[in-house]
C-alpha cells in the first residue's frame, strides 16, 4: 500500500508539475501575446501620430501657400491700381493742359477781335476827319460866315496810335486750371 501511495503521490506531484509547467507556458504565452499586442498598439499609435503630424504639416503648408498667394494677388492689385491712377492722372493733366490751351486761345481770339474792332472804329473815326486840316478856323472869305464841317483839329500822330495800342488791356497768361474748377466754370 505504501508503494501505491507513493506511486499516487508521485503521479500527483508529476501531474502537478505538468500542470504547473502548462500554466507557466500558458502564462508565458499570454505575457508574450500581451507584449506583442502592446507593441502593435504602440506601433499603430506612433504611425497614427506620424500621420497626424504629416496632415498638420500639409495643412500648414497649404495655409502658408494660400497666404503667400493672397499677398501676391494683393500686391498685384495695388500695382494695377497705381497704374490706373497714374494713367488717370496723366489723362487729367493732358485734359487740363488742353483746356488751358483752349482758354488761352479763346482769350487770344477775343483780344484780337476786340483790338480789330477798336482799330476799325479808330480808322472810321479818323476817316471822317479830312486829311489836311489846318489849325485855324476857315470861313468864307467874302461873307465872314463860318462854313459848316470845318474845324481846327490836329492830325493824328504815330505816337498817338502807339499809345492807343498800349491802352488796350493785355491778354493774361492763364495758369493751368484744375478740372474741377473748369467744370464749375462751365456749369
Amino acid at each position: 500500500m505504501r508503494a501505491d501511495m507513493l506511486a499516487r503521490e508521485e503521479l500527483h506531484v508529476r501531474s502537478q508539475a505538468e500542470t504547473d509547467e502548462r500554466n507557466l507556458a500558458r502564462e508565458k504565452l499570454h505575457a508574450e501575446i500581451k507584449a506583442k499586442n502592446k507593441q502593435f498598439k504602440l506601433q499603430a499609435n506612433n504611425e497614427l501620430q506620424q500621420q497626424k503630424q504629416d496632415a498638420e504639416m500639409k495643412v500648414q503648408l497649404a495655409q502658408m501657400e494660400l497666404m503667400e498667394r493672397r499677398e501676391l494677388e494683393l500686391q498685384q492689385e495695388k500695382l494695377r491700381e497705381k497704374d490706373i491712377t497714374a494713367k488717370e492722372m496723366e489723362a487729367r493733366l493732358l485734359l487740363e493742359r488742353q483746356l488751358a490751351e483752349e482758354k488761352r486761345n479763346t482769350l487770344q481770339l477775343e483780344y484780337e477781335a476786340k483790338f480789330c474792332r477798336h482799330e476799325l472804329a479808330e480808322s472810321r473815326r479818323l476817316a471822317s476827319i479830312p486829311e489836311h486840316v489846318s489849325s485855324e478856323y476857315r470861313g468864307p472869305v467874302s461873307t465872314g460866315i463860318p462854313e459848316p464841317n470845318t474845324y481846327s483839329v490836329p492830325a493824328p500822330s504815330p505816337a498817338h496810335s502807339h499809345r492807343l495800342l498800349e491802352s488796350l488791356p493785355r491778354v493774361p497768361e492763364m495758369p493751368p486750371l484744375s478740372l474741377l474748377s473748369l467744370w464749375r466754370h462751365r456749369l
